[in-house]
């Protein structure tokens, strides 16, 4: 997945194994649009 918000390009490949809803896609965008996020790792204590 591609995201071009004008003077950013951010490109993720996601290797789905354990969240494979369409929620978990990337990159990840706030509700307002504002913040945009590709992540790779692991968060433990969510």
């Amino acid at each position: 997945m591609t995201l071009n918000q004008g003077l950013v390009h951010l490109a993720h490949t996601r290797l789905a194994i354990i969240e494979l809803s369409e929620a978990a896609n990337q990159p990840m965008s706030s509700k307002c649009g504002r913040y945009t996020l590709v992540f790779n790792g692991e968060i433990y204590n969510f």
